[in-house]
């Protein structure tokens, strides 16, 4: 559908369209979708991740805090000394390797390597306080949060591992 121009000519006539958008306003769209996009993927980035807010373990010299995502607790090294010298319903479960646990360990720990737990999950009592440890923390907290999804409750995980124990280890 066209519009007449006063020369009535063929060249005058324009069909009826949407206005079309100069180079300049669509560089501007783009750019302002481009910077949306970015802030939604970090927006995204920072909700999966959780970005250190509520659902993630805090753990200081002092106190303990917990989560309800995780159900189990971090510790400090301090913390699981005092435990041991005042709870005695309480199990130190070590979950690295037969040669590292040959290398030192604590005290009265059960030795059930990260690769044997979910077949010896039974051997862990239900009515006592467990922590659980590895070299560096990284194994014993996904241990310590397997063992609170099979419902063990009164779980502790060793922040820093047997890395951050300044205390004597047996062998």
């Amino acid at each position: 559908m066209g519009v007449n121009r006063p020369c009535g000519g063929y060249h005058c006539i324009r069909e009826e369209s949407v206005p079309l958008i100069t180079y300049t306003g669509m560089m501007r769209v783009k750019k302002r979708v481009g910077i949306s996009a970015v802030l939604l993927l970090i927006l995204i980035g920072l909700l999966v991740s959780g970005c250190g807010g509520p659902g993630t373990n805090k753990t200081t010299d002092s106190a303990t805090v917990t989560t309800p995502t995780t159900g189990y607790q971090d510790i400090t090294a301090g913390q699981l000394k005092s435990m041991q010298e005042s709870d005695k319903n309480l199990l130190v479960v070590d979950v690295r390797e037969n040669e590292e646990y040959g290398l030192g360990h604590i005290s009265g720990s059960l030795l059930i390597p990260i690769g044997e737990v979910q077949s010896r999950v039974n051997e862990l009592p239900r009515d006592k306080k467990i922590v659980v440890v590895c070299a560096t923390g990284a194994r014993s907290s996904q241990v310590a949060d397997y063992l609170v999804q099979q419902g063990y409750t009164g779980v502790y995980n060793l922040s820093g591992g047997l890395a951050s124990w300044p205390y004597e280890l047996v062998k």
